[in-house]
Parts: C-alpha cells; sequence; structure tokens
C-alpha cells in the first residue's frame, strides 16, 4: 500500500483531492486499484460536467446567433393536413 502522500499524488487527477474532513485521504485501507476506479470515476464526473457546460454555451450561442434566423420567416410547406397517417 502507498503511503499517504503517494495516494494523495494518484488521486490529484485533474485537481481533485479526495481527502476526509480531518485532511487525511479518503480511501486509505482500500487497495490501489480501488484508489485508482474512484479517481477515474471523478476524472469521468468532471468530464461529463465540461462537456455539458460546453454543450450549453454553443446552445446559447447557436440561439442568440442570427445565423439560422431565417428558419424562423421561412413559410411552412406542410400542414398536419398533409399528413397521411397522424401519430397522438
Amino acid at each position: 500500500m502507498e503511503t499517504r502522500e503517494g495516494q494523495k499524488r494518484m488521486l490529484c487527477k485533474r485537481g481533485l483531492q479526495i481527502l476526509r474532513p480531518s485532511g487525511t485521504p479518503g480511501l486509505v485501507g482500500l487497495p490501489d486499484s480501488a484508489g485508482e476506479e474512484v479517481a477515474d470515476f471523478a476524472d469521468f464526473l468532471v468530464k461529463k460536467t465540461e462537456e455539458e457546460q460546453l454543450q450549453k454555451g454553443i446552445q446559447r450561442l447557436i440561439d442568440n446567433s442570427d445565423a439560422f434566423a431565417f428558419l424562423h420567416d421561412e413559410e411552412d410547406l406542410y400542414t398536419p393536413d398533409d399528413l397521411i397517417e397522424k401519430y397522438d
């Protein structure tokens, strides 16, 4: 088992630290592979959050952009009466 400093370094991927309120590493007593798995999952969550924020930012840019404004002004080519089958 690694020392506390070794565990702290292992869990610092992307600047995250998994510590108890007392300041000691939160995964003491777990095998190294379990600590690595927790760190990998934390990395996954951070990456997922970053991607969601990026998507929301892109969506905001598109919503506020005039690039697609022509779609709002385009006349409707079809109406619900043109449908052969309707699904509710």
